[in-house]
């Protein structure tokens, strides 16, 4: 048995064998509540500390371990990007004048198979995460004595990576390319499904599907007029039915 996952993917018509993975974390930033219109001695005076001011520090130091998987050695891939780490969502704030006592940020860490743990999962990226934010927060005198921390969201993902000689990539790469619309391997800088039907039930799986750009060239995947050109939906279909007759032998 053989799943193709069909989605509106960021090219015309790729098909592909393998998707970045990713781990969600929360990071919590503690602060000291206290009221804005009045004068704050240093917190160790009991002065109010700002929460989203020390929130701060943590993106700089998300940022600066961005930096660090750019140019590191051994992270390059050839059908995916290199791993990456994003500010998703930022929550803080009680009140229009008050210090807010707290602040969380959402990072959506991005990461390849290569770095996945003995087990397939994300635990040695997490821990990077985790001890690389620390260092780089621990040079501010508060946050040294009031750490983040940082809680990972429970549905974690697994890599894949299918072999390009699986009859399921040669069949549909070979019916785009009858249907007029010539494709080729690729990778996803995100996830799909496709590993779990490959990991978990030994179903080898792609994903195949029509463009997520505009005529210009610019993604248009997740955002609010997020929509799919007629002409590629059409020669998606196209290439999934000659696909699956090819596949069951029925043309």
């Amino acid at each position: 048995m053989v799943l193709l996952l069909v989605g509106a993917l960021e090219e015309r018509l790729r098909l592909l064998v393998t998707p970045a993975v990713e781990a969600l974390g929360v990071v919590t930033v503690a602060g000291r509540p206290g009221h804005a219109e009045v004068f704050q001695p240093h917190w160790r005076e009991g002065g109010a500390v700002n929460a989203i001011e020390k929130g701060t520090v943590v993106i700089d130091a998300a940022r600066s371990l961005r930096a660090e998987w750019a140019r590191r050695d051994g992270l390059d891939h050839p059908r995916l990007s290199r791993p990456d780490l994003v500010p998703t969502i930022a929550r803080g704030g009680e009140w229009a004048v008050t210090y807010p006592a707290s602040y969380e940020l959402t990072l959506a860490v991005l990461y390849l198979p290569a770095q996945a743990d003995e087990r397939g999962w994300g635990s040695a990226v997490r821990r990077e995460v985790e001890e690389w934010l620390s260092r780089g927060t621990a040079g501010d005198d508060w946050l040294a004595e009031n750490p983040p921390t940082i809680s990972w969201w429970p549905n974690g993902v697994m890599p894949l990576e299918i072999s390009s000689d699986e009859p399921i990539v040669e069949v549909t790469i070979g019916a785009t390319d009858d249907v007029g619309r010539p494709g080729r391997l690729s990778g996803l800088d995100s996830w799909y499904d496709g590993a779990t039907f490959t990991l978990l039930a030994g179903i080898p799986s792609i994903a195949y599907g029509p463009a997520g750009f505009t005529a210009g060239g610019a993604s248009v995947a997740h955002t609010i007029d997020e929509y799919v050109p007629v002409d590629d939906l059409v020669a998606c279909a196209q290439g999934l039915a000659v696909a699956a007759m090819r596949f069951c032998g029925a043309g």
